[in-house]
């Protein structure tokens, strides 16, 4: 869970100042463990392309759409906020930010990742890299080892691109594929990054762990399996045929969970689509949309609260105002990592000119509708259109056959501390997400990691958020620099080491 920490140091200095050398997280009992000492002015990560919003409410987000097949490549529209219960779409964002470049034949998947913006199709331009602020095109890639699927950021110079046939090495820096992983040859879904290891969604290879770093295959789990999330508490939560596998992902130990009555997570792998299931940033709970078929994503979207293990229908899709049944489409739903809101994508349900009706909702975090917007887009067809049906206008009508939803990195990593103590020649732990926060990611999604002048006069040894400190016989004040990892953006702060 996010913690307040000037109200932890606060806390601290009501403490008597003999108790204040005492802490349970250290393993020797008279280690001097000095709570981090906030700065006057939390220091936010200076990114290649500082963005001017840092810090700040979203500006708005992203859907990527699959777009109509046989007449045009895949979109990407924008909604930008203009109040709480107003948005502005900007159609076809992508092609407007580059003199008509188009994406691949049905896009699927988007993300961002440091200064990028990566979407992957299935067909033609499979990978396509834009600036994240701008949109304009970096690199577009027409052969990634198969159809485009997930894109997973590992560091700020790597990053894996899944496709029907395994996973692409991609080289952020020089923008290239290297390679493609070994050990992996059917079609991928979704991935996930988590405690050091890559989790990955395969059709015929079950659930595979990978290791970032020398790109093995390290387990593979046997299963039908549908989809993936790491939940606020660390574990990773794999939906399959008959209910969840649930992973700590730093000791593999495993457990299983059943879905609620009538709430089971339909295949994906018919015709793919990343999965609905999803988590929170800001709280333990799950989404996800129960049913569904090969094409539709089902009617009721579900909240599942983790610590419980109860599950209850937030959000059914209902009817339009003339009567016609209206059906999730694509992945369906996306939480917003810096509102705590969902976004989720309707169409009319049916067939045929169904599919030209599009919705995109808001929904609080229990599944309260805060706004819903009905997306126009000349199809082309006007006229045509308006003769098969003279009761519409079909020049406000569009197939988008939206994909997924796709949130700006608003926040940035900011340094809340710069010190840290204890006593000469004794060891201690400290938990690093007290140090630094990022207000649209999950703490233990944030990589650290450490750089020590020559002679430092100490030990220091990550793992994960954890921080070991092993101290020498030297005492005074020493500094070393302490280098975040979030959402792609890279920062570092120097902190202050009080050997006492």
């Amino acid at each position: 869970m996010k913690k307040t920490f000037l109200s932890h140091w606060m806390a601290a200095l009501a403490i008597p100042a003999a108790l204040m050398l005492y802490t349970s997280c250290s393993k020797d009992d008279d280690i001097v463990d000095t709570p981090p000492t906030p700065t006057e002015d939390p220091t936010p990560a200076e990114p290649a392309n500082p963005d001017p919003h840092a810090g700040h409410r979203a500006e708005g987000f992203w859907i990527v759409n699959e777009d109509w097949f046989g007449h045009d490549n895949g979109t990407v529209n924008r909604f930008k906020r203009t109040g709480y219960t107003t948005l502005e779409p900007v159609y076809r964002a992508y092609r407007a930010a580059n003199d008509g470049e188009t994406f691949g034949v049905t896009t699927q998947f988007g993300a961002i990742w440091g200064d990028n913006f990566y979407f992957t199709s299935k067909q033609g331009n499979r990978l396509v890299v834009a600036d994240a602020r701008t949109l304009k095109k970096k690199a577009v890639f027409t052969e990634i080892g198969g159809d485009g699927r997930v894109f997973v950021g590992l560091t700020d110079r790597k990053a894996y691109v899944g496709h029907n046939r395994g996973i692409a090495v991609f080289d952020i820096p020089s923008l290239t594929i290297t390679r493609q992983l070994e050990g992996i040859s059917s079609q991928t879904g979704d991935m996930r990054l988590a405690a050091g290891k890559v989790f990955v969604v395969t059709q015929k290879e079950g659930l595979c762990v990978v290791d970032p770093v020398t790109d093995q295959v390290l387990q593979r789990i046997d299963g039908k399996f549908y989809a993936l999330t790491r939940s606020l508490d660390g574990r990773i939560w794999v939906a399959g045929k008959d209910g969840f596998l649930v992973i700590n992902p730093e000791t593999m130990q495993q457990t299983t969970r059943p879905y609620p009555d009538e709430a089971a997570i339909g295949s994906p792998w018919g015709a793919w689509r990343a999965g609905s299931l999803c988590a929170s940033t800001h709280h333990n709970v799950l989404y996800w949309i129960g049913g569904g078929g090969m094409v539709s994503s089902g009617s009721t979207l579900y909240k599942y609260e983790v610590d419980s293990g109860t599950a209850k229908p937030v959000f059914e899709t209902g009817q339009t105002e003339k009567g016609d049944e209206l059906m999730f489409y694509g992945t369906g739903v996306r939480v917003d990592p810096w509102t705590d809101e969902l976004v989720v994508t309707l169409t009319q349900s049916g067939y045929g000119v169904n599919y030209a009706y599009n919705w995109v909702c808001v929904l609080d975090a229990d599944g309260k509708e805060v706004l819903r917007l009905p997306l126009k887009g000349d199809n082309g067809l006007g006229s045509e259109w308006s003769t098969v049906n003279k009761q519409e206008n079909w020049d406000d009508k569009y197939f988008w056959f939206p994909a997924l939803p796709v949130f700006e990195d608003a926040c940035k990593p900011e340094f809340t501390a710069d010190n840290m103590g204890l006593t000469a020649g004794h060891s201690g732990e400290f938990d690093l997400n007290d140090y630094v926060k990022d207000d649209d990611n999950m703490p233990l999604d944030m990589q650290f990691s450490v750089q020590t002048p020559a002679d430092f006069p100490a030990k220091l040894t990550v793992d994960g958020h954890r921080l070991k400190v092993e101290a020498g016989s030297r005492k005074g004040t020493f500094t070393f620099t302490l280098v975040v990892l979030s959402n792609g953006v890279r920062a570092e702060k120097e902190i202050k080491l009080n050997v006492g």
